[in-house]
């Protein structure tokens, strides 16, 4: 199969990628030239701005793999220029697209965000969800029955630039009192980048269309950093702060310090972690062991931790001073 992919060279791209090649696909990467070039040898590669270079992509392929649409003008520019040059359009968006999540088990009819402005063109906590929605309507009205959007949830895995589950991993592994935020009990849904591209590839394979969440398995807080600290070997002990506490503070000025706490847990975001992924898993979405997830993370960080560029989690010196904090009021 020939596939067209947009990006294809960093996270979930780059595991589309590699794994499509495994599978005998013949690829045909488009990007910037600015993250990874020459990744993959065995793909063709053509660097260029969606934007503005689309034209120069004249071939034809069985399927376009858009993995780094955030705008929908973007999007527009590159579906357009596609529909006649691809049979089908994959759009990776995400679960951020929801409206409710104070209900859980959203499957994929619940009701999606809009954009109150169509013109904004900035990537931030408001407005990545219905960017996303918009960019979904875009390939849907292009291409209409011939796109699959796929929504998945939080990503998880070597390679990660947002370093959401990374942060974890390290932390875990360095060992010492760790600072675990709300209660052990709280739900985490994760997907293995490389499950992701291995159903994504199935997907492609088997001509699905329509929409589909792909979110991991939902498990506890706790489960969550058991498989993190069985995977480094640590010696960890986890004390698990109150959110109510870490609010009080005012010194968590970011969930990226913390990730993977949900503090709205109880209540407009309770289900920010239970999103309902039966429809993709029974067309053959499978997932491994967390812990397989996290071992692999560790390999990854551990061999690049000297010029690693941290985007998320709690400064050491931090963490201490929260701890120390928690433990005096305690006492």
């Amino acid at each position: 199969m020939k596939i067209l992919v947009l990006g294809g060279t960093q996270f979930v791209g780059r595991h589309f990628v590699q794994t499509a090649l495994e599978q005998g696909h013949e690829c045909t990467l488009f990007h910037r030239g600015q993250t990874n070039p020459g990744l993959f040898p065995d793909a063709e590669e053509i660097h260029g701005d969606r934007m503005v270079d689309i034209e120069e992509l004249s071939g034809t392929w069985d399927i376009a793999v858009d993995t780094c649409g955030y705008f929908p003008r973007a999007v527009q520019i590159s579906a357009e220029h596609l529909r006649d040059r691809v049979d089908r359009y994959l759009f990776v968006s995400t679960v951020a697209v929801y409206r409710d999540f104070s209900k859980r088990g959203l499957d994929e009819s619940a009701y999606v965000k809009t954009l109150e402005d169509p013109d904004v063109e900035e990537v931030n906590d408001s407005t990545y969800g219905p960017l996303k929605t918009e960019c979904e309507g875009v390939v849907k009205g292009v291409f209409g029955k011939d796109s699959l959007i796929v929504r998945p949830g939080i990503i998880a895995g070597p390679y990660d630039p947002t370093d959401r589950f990374t942060y974890w991993v390290h932390r875990i592994g360095a060992g010492g009192e760790v600072l675990a935020p709300s209660r052990p009990s709280e739900s985490v849904q994760l997907i293995d980048a490389r499950d992701l591209a291995q159903w994504l590839v199935a997907s492609i394979e088997n001509k699905e269309c329509g929409t589909y969440n792909a979110a991991g398995p939902e498990m506890t807080f706790e489960a969550t950093l058991e498989a993190c600290r069985r995977a480094t070997g640590s010696d960890a002990t986890i004390t698990w702060v109150p959110g109510s506490f870490l609010r009080e503070l005012e010194m968590i000025d970011s969930q990226s310090q913390l990730p993977l706490w949900n503090p709205g847990s109880g209540g407009r975001t309770a289900g920010y972690f239970a999103v309902d992924s039966s429809r993709a898993q029974a067309k053959g979405l499978r997932y491994r062991p967390l812990q397989e997830t996290a071992r692999a993370t560790w390999n990854w960080i551990e061999e690049h931790l000297e010029d690693h560029d941290w985007q998320a989690g709690l400064d050491l010196l931090e963490e201490q001073e929260i701890l120390t904090l928690w433990h005096e009021g305690k006492g």
